[in-house]
């Protein structure tokens, strides 16, 4: 038994050395060459410096995110970019990549342990990707956290104009929903920060796809005064 468990140890942080080499090497040159062309030439347009700004910054960013989960073998995950405090720049380089997000905060924030605010933070932040990837520039995604209740409620909302839909004045049927590796881990996510989540389109509203989601936070234990 205890021969397994050091060849599973072994494999493991083989797999995970070959994970970093891989992407470390490609997050760099990524970051690189948007530094690259950024500075090298003084006429660009602001928005392609931007962008190019923002490749950067996300690359690196997703290389020290990497390097941190894979030294620590998955235990850290308390780090300062993937908490909820760190939604708001999420929601900004989005912004910056192109598509539209009101983001809201409702209600007074309580702490969450670590593991639960490294759970809503990566849901945040695969349902906003995801409204990039998928719905493109033309839609508009509306994210609020609200803390009213027993816990923290999360709704994020993803709106295409049916006009962004259409080619020749036909509208086109609207892009199948499917059960990916996205949806479930941000499912899984949502189980183990203790909630629930769910996601798919809108039933009356074709072109809205929505993610909702429920975290409860306990509330800190009442202290007596003494006599």
């Amino acid at each position: 038994m205890a021969e397994a468990e050091l060849t599973v140890a072994s494999e493991r942080e083989r797999l995970a050395r070959d994970v970093h080499d891989i992407m470390a090497h490609s997050l760099a040159i990524v970051a690189a060459q948007a530094d690259g062309a950024r500075l090298s030439d003084d006429d660009l347009p602001e928005r392609t410096s931007s962008t190019l700004t923002t490749i950067a910054e996300t690359a690196r960013s997703s290389l020290g995110e990497l390097r941190l989960l894979l030294e620590s073998g998955g235990d850290r995950l308390e780090t300062s970019t993937s908490r909820l405090e760190g939604v708001g720049a999420l929601a900004e380089r989005i912004r910056r990549a192109g598509h539209r997000v009101d983001l809201s905060v409702l209600g007074e924030p309580r702490p969450l342990s670590p593991t639960q605010d490294t759970m809503l933070y990566r849901i945040v932040q695969e349902s906003l990707t995801n409204a990039l990837k998928h719905a493109g520039s033309d839609a508009s995604t509306r994210c609020s956290l609200d803390w009213r209740g027993p816990g923290v409620a999360l709704l994020v909302e993803t709106t295409t104009p049916s006009g962004a839909r259409e080619s020749g004045g036909v509208p086109l049927p609207a892009p199948p929903i499917t059960r990916g590796l996205g949806i479930r881990g941000m499912e899984e996510r949502a189980r183990l920060a203790g909630g629930w989540l769910t996601a798919g389109a809108d039933p009356d509203e074709a072109d809205r796809f929505v993610v909702q989601a429920f975290v409860p936070v306990s509330e800190p234990a009442a202290v007596e005064a003494s006599a």
